[in-house]
């Protein structure tokens, strides 16, 4: 479970914090690599909504009104795509977990 997900869902399944990570740590087993990718792409996909105010900054004439418009339209778009790749990366990452006794 990644992220603040996992507390949020540990909450509401009845599990305290440290049940919850432990959860965590047991249904991510085994997919060390694959849990850094995605959580790298996701930083990368985060903060590319900063990246293109600095670029419409650096290369172009108009202000910081364009450039922040334009990185709050980014991030409207791309924050919940994060979201989104996360909660189906617990989904897949749970669906391939083995039951636990």
């Amino acid at each position: 479970m990644p992220t603040g997900r996992s507390i949020c869902l540990a909450a509401a399944i009845g599990l305290g914090i440290r049940d919850g990570m432990k959860e965590s740590r047991r249904i991510l087993r085994g997919q060390r690599l694959r849990t850094a990718g995605v959580l790298l792409m996701c930083a990368v996909l985060a903060g590319a909504s900063g990246a293109i105010g600095v670029l419409i900054l650096l290369f172009t004439d108009l202000g910081f009104t364009v450039a922040g418009a334009a990185t709050t339209v980014a991030g409207v778009v791309l924050v919940p795509s994060v979201a989104l790749v996360l909660v189906n990366f617990h989904d897949q990452a749970a669906a391939d977990d083995p039951p636990h006794p």
